[in-house]
């Protein structure tokens, strides 16, 4: 019989090792041995899923004891980690339950707050100004008037189908992380010039990624973004910008049409991303037969310092072949003497419009000899 060598391992490697594993399979090792039993009641880590009771057919009410247990048992461990996943569509767990909870595991030094909800609820108040948050992730929660927020450790803020009163709110929540550097709003839109509808917006000077990839009813202005950011991605609305800034690290711009193609931002952002090394350029396809026509682009004559020498991977998304699009990828071919891929994703399923469609594009002139060009469709 060979010796049990992970057993012999320090409390705290083990913990560790705990960590990675959701509460409920952290206290199922209670029951390999005594060494074990107490092991799951040091570990800084709660991840709570209603799913593995949903599954085995258990009423939910088992899951709410569940997490009683594991917060109260827990006592007064430090709680580093909470991750709470809901998916249940009930009505539980009730309002009063989450504020139990989330207050619960901010009176213990919470680090990394995880909220997945299947309906809104509101967040509690005492939230606003934890000292101790570094990551925050909620989804589908309603964070309503707050008179202060401050989160002066918050580095890492993802907002999904979150509710905020106006888009006023929002600005002042953002202004309360001093130290921000990934924002994610699943559900947003990067606003340009005359669209915000905060008038004195602030920069968020330590903002390094920006990520609003979604289309809901909220908009970030554009001047809260610094020199600092490296990765920016933006859903866009509207077919006019009255001015983009300058950002000097940008590195990956992605661009995601909602409506109608504004090639003019395009060449706007080609002008004032001097770094710029990755572009992702595409539409959503529910919106593909809407307001997609062929336009002029603008620019042609002109080269910017990014296309010219330092863009490497261009990756234009829902490609429906229109004359502007093939032009569009003809500049940047004949162009970019550092581009490496130029990948090009069909919306069209038809295997004979999608061969003439490469046909063309293998026509085009690559300046670079490294270039590689890719050519997928819906069916790959």
């Amino acid at each position: 019989m060979s010796d049990d060598r992970i057993s012999a391992l320090p409390d705290a490697t083990l913990c560790h090792i705990l960590s990675f594993l959701s509460t409920r399979e952290a206290v199922g090792t209670s029951l390999v041995s005594k060494r074990w039993k107490p092991l799951w009641l040091s570990v800084p880590t709660l991840d709570l899923d209603d799913q593995t009771y949903l599954h085995s057919h258990k009423p939910y009410s088992c899951f709410l004891k569940f997490v009683y247990a594991a917060i109260s048992k827990t006592y007064p461990q430090r709680i580093k980690r909470f991750r709470l996943r809901c998916k249940a569509s009930n009505t539980e767990p009730s309002q009063s339950d989450l504020n139990l909870w989330i207050f619960a595991v901010i009176q213990r030094g919470i680090e990394h707050l995880s909220i997945y909800l299947p309906f809104a609820l509101n967040l509690p108040g005492c939230i606003f100004t934890c000292k101790t948050l570094v990551v925050l992730k909620l989804h589908n929660v309603i964070l309503n008037a707050f008179s202060s927020v401050n989160f002066p450790s918050l580095k890492n803020l993802y907002l999904v189908h979150v509710k905020f009163p106006e888009t006023r709110s929002l600005m002042h929540f953002l202004y309360g992380c001093p130290i921000l550097q990934n924002l994610v709003v699943a559900g947003g839109d990067l606003t340009f010039g005359g669209y915000s509808t905060v008038t004195e917006a602030k920069s968020l000077s330590k903002l390094v990624t920006t990520d609003p990839s979604e289309t809901l009813a909220y908009r970030i202005p554009v001047n809260i973004l610094t020199c600092e950011i490296e990765f920016l991605r933006i859903a866009m609305f509207s077919a006019y910008v009255q001015g983009v800034p300058v950002f000097p690290n940008l590195t990956y711009v992605g661009i995601i049409v909602m409506r109608r193609m504004n090639w003019y931002l395009v060449f706007e952002m080609f002008k004032h991303c001097p770094k710029l090394q990755y572009l992702c350029l595409g539409k959503k396809p529910t919106f593909s037969q809407e307001g997609f026509t062929d336009q002029v682009l603008p620019y042609l004559h002109s080269v910017p310092e990014c296309v010219s020498s330092t863009l490497k991977y261009c990756y234009l998304v829902n490609y429906e072949g229109l004359e502007c699009e093939l032009q569009f990828a003809k500049y940047i071919m004949q162009n970019s003497r550092g581009l490496m891929s130029m990948r090009i994703r069909s919306i069209d399923r038809d295997s004979q419009r999608n061969l003439e469609k490469l046909k063309e594009l293998s026509l085009l002139t690559r300046t670079s000899a490294t270039c590689v060009l890719s050519f997928e469709t819906l069916n790959e």
